[in-house]
Order: structure tokens, then sequence, then C-alpha cells
């Protein structure tokens, strides 16, 4: 390995130019024993493949695996050895939180504690990259979402931090990057995945509240009615709302539910005043019939 590194230490060779010198003395490599080692330096992160003018540093790719796997290709393809390497709990931690963060179930990308260093520092991109679309979707297809979900947006403004595309030259800075900016990082992606489940959960219940109390507001204008409680809770409901909608979802659904229950005191007992009414004026309409009949005969 140390024979094949000295020869692409910080600069290309392309795999035929690598085949030519090696397989002469005093090395006397074959095709087979330089395209393997290759790989292994590629799968552990300490190499660079550049074919077709595109830079491969992840053996999963598959323009990559063809490389090797066509003697035409390997010989026509560049190799560049990888001397900037991430420590061990570097990656480690990396791995770690990533693991933490249930990349998995969000991207479908799997990473182990074996990954590349390349592979780490793009999975940190990718996942970033996942949540700040989901949040732009979120964004473009619910009325009312910079309103209602403001410090979502603040959560993807910063994973946007972390989108951009990874290469040969940046992609350690990247990981170090994610490691200064790990507990940022984590708890953007923890609170837009909370987010998405309070929507799914809640969203429709806040949308609910907010029309019932617009409806009740309206309703005691139109009527001329003052009523204290309910123009405490709806002032409540209404700051609630204007701030964070998932920390004061409780904060919502109590406004909205004492609202409801004066308003229900409010009509029962409307109701019983008009109960009364009713009754008065019937028992003086049935009081003038039967004067009418007793004291005005029809005959008269």
């Amino acid at each position: 390995i140390e024979e094949i590194t000295a020869k692409i230490n910080s600069r290309y060779v392309d795999g035929g130019s690598l085949e030519g010198e090696l397989s002469m003395a005093p090395w006397g490599y074959s095709y087979g024993t330089i395209s393997t080692t290759l790989a292994v330096l590629l799968r552990s992160g300490r190499l660079v493949v550049k074919f077709n003018d595109t830079e491969y540093l992840a053996y999963g790719d598959k323009a990559v695996q063809e490389v090797f796997n066509s003697g035409a290709k390997f010989k026509s393809a560049r190799f560049k050895s990888i001397t900037k390497i991430l420590g061990a709990a570097q990656k480690t931690e990396i791995v770690k939180i990533l693991l933490d963060l249930e990349i998995e179930k969000h991207t479908k990308i799997k990473i182990k504690y074996e990954s590349s260093d390349f592979e780490l520092a793009d999975s940190v991109n990718y996942l970033a990259d996942t949540f700040v679309k989901t949040v732009s979707t979120l964004k473009n297809t619910l009325p009312d979402f910079d309103k209602l979900f403001k410090k979502v947006i603040g959560y993807a403004d910063v994973l946007q931090k972390y989108v951009s595309k990874t290469t040969e030259a940046n992609y350690i800075e990247k990981a170090e990057d994610f490691l200064t900016g790990k507990v940022e990082y984590a708890e953007a992606v923890r609170a837009i995945v909370k987010a998405e489940a309070f929507i799914k959960k809640n969203l429709d219940k806040i949308k609910g509240f907010k029309r019932f109390v617009d409806a009740v507001k309206n309703e005691l204008s139109k009527a001329d009615i003052n009523n204290a409680i309910i123009t405490k809770n709806a002032e409540s409901f209404e700051n609630a709302m204007a701030q964070d909608v998932i920390e004061n979802f409780a904060d919502i659904q109590k406004a909205a539910q004492a609202i409801k229950d004066e308003y229900y005191l409010l009509m029962s007992a409307n109701a019983k005043t008009m109960t009364g009414l009713y009754t008065a004026i019937k028992n003086e309409t049935v009081a003038a019939q039967t004067d009418l009949t007793k004291n005005y005969p029809a005959e008269l």
C-alpha cells in the first residue's frame, strides 16, 4: 500500500500509468494487486477516484464500481491518495450522533462505524438537506405556516448551513464543522421531526379552535354582548397562537375550552330568559283570548 500511495500522493495518476510503472521491477505488481489495493484505499476513505471528470470518494457509487470492474475504465480513471483523515474519536462521535438522529429512518442511508470519512460528511449534508426540503414543502402546502411555525423555519435555516455539495476538497472541513455545531444540528432535526408529528396530529384541531373562537367573537359583536371571561380567554388564545403553537398547544386548547364553556353558559342563560319571555307572552295571549271570549261575544 505504501508504494502505491507514494505514487499518487497529492496528485492524480491514471490507472494505465500506475499499472505500467508498478508492474515493472522492482515492484512487479499485477493489475489485480494494484486494482485491489486501490479499492481497499477507497473503502478506507483514503482515495479519490476521478472518472469522466467526476470525483468519487464513496465506494458505493455505481460509476466507481465500474472502474474496478473494467480494465479499460480502470486505465482511463485517475487516482489520488488522501492524507488528511478524521480521528477515530471524531468518526465515532459523528456515527453515534447520526444514529441517534435515526438517519436511516429519515433518509434510507445506512451508516456504520466502518463508513468512510467522506460518506459520513456527505450523510450529514444529506440529512440536513432532507429536513430543509421537508420544511420547504410544508411552507408551500400549508396556509399560514410562516405564522404558526416561526421557530420551525428558524431550525431549517440552521440546517441550511450544513447543506452543500460534498467534495474531496471540503469533506473533512464539513465533518469538523458538524462536530462543532452538533448541538444546534441535532436540536434542529429533532424539532422538525416533532413539528411534522404535531402537524399530522393537531393542526386540524388548531384550525377548528380558531374557527370556533372567531365565530363566537363575531356573534357576540353582532349581538352587542360583552363577556369578560370570553374576552380574556380570546386574548390568551390569540397571544398563544401568535407565538409558538407547538409549545403553547396546551394553552391554546385551554383557552378554547374556556370560551366554549362560557359560551354554553351564556347561551343557556339567554335561552332560559327567552323561554321565560315566551311563556309570559303566551300566558298574556291566552288571557287576552279568554277575555275577548267572555266579555266581547261574537255577536257584538
